[in-house]
């Protein structure tokens, strides 16, 4: 399972933008199973947040959650109830965590997510880019997770999120286009369905390590434009 990070008070921080994170406690990495907790997951928000905040989903009057995530919890705190959603973006706009957040969300659209998911899987392993594939809850959508060792710009990871939808017609590129509020759910958070994001593939020190730099991104745009060059031959 995930590593616990140190507490806030005397730990060693990792600077990101204007703020911190958590670093983890070892560099070891741990595979994962499909069962990650809820608990488990908080902690490794902790660890990966570009931010102090997460957004948290809003809850109904009946207290079903809803696809809102309008609230806000700090991660120095007790993990929240309700599903929480990590920002991909550090307060200075600049991306830290790169989600490609591939819908499931109508008839059929699960086998287009898991081959999307497959797809890039297969693609960024070629490239050599470390990433970890999670599906997102009951409606069976996928989450591929890259974290970055650099801060990589707003621009960059847009033109990167328009390039993929030509390719992966799954994607849903509002979390990589909006620095401000795109975020995704963290790789055990729950979903509001019941369940949460369980890992299907790659291990914690992809998140918690991060390898992936910004020339290494800009590889991936170079990749996906050829093919869809290829395509329209």
């Amino acid at each position: 399972g995930f590593k616990k990070p140190e507490e806030p008070e005397g730990s060693p921080l990792a600077s990101v933008g204007s703020e911190t994170r958590i670093a983890p406690s070892s560099s070891q990495c741990t595979p994962l199973g499909v069962g990650v907790s809820a608990d488990a997951s908080w902690e490794l928000t902790r660890s990966i947040s570009p931010r102090k905040t997460v957004r948290v989903a809003a809850v109904d009057a009946y207290g079903t959650p809803q696809n809102l995530y309008t609230g806000w919890r700090s991660i120095a705190h007790s993990r929240p109830a309700a599903p929480w959603a990590v920002n991909l973006a550090d307060p200075d706009g600049n991306y830290r965590l790169i989600g490609f957040d591939l819908d499931a969300k109508t008839a059929g659209a699960a086998e287009v997510a898991a081959d999307d998911a497959s797809r890039l899987g297969a693609i960024l392993s070629e490239l050599g880019i470390e990433h970890m594939v999670c599906q997102s809850g009951p409606t069976d959508g996928r989450h591929v997770w890259i974290a970055l060792s650099e801060a990589v710009s707003a621009t960059t990871v847009k033109e990167l999120a328009h390039i993929a939808l030509h390719t992966f017609r799954s994607l849903d590129i509002s979390p990589l286009t909006n620095p401000s509020t795109g975020c995704l759910r963290p790789p055990g958070a729950p979903h509001r369905f019941g369940g949460g994001s369980a890992v299907l593939s790659g291990s914690d020190s992809v998140l918690l390590a991060p390898t992936t730099t910004a020339k290494a991104i800009d590889t991936l745009i170079g990749k996906l434009s050829a093919l869809l060059g290829t395509a329209h031959d």
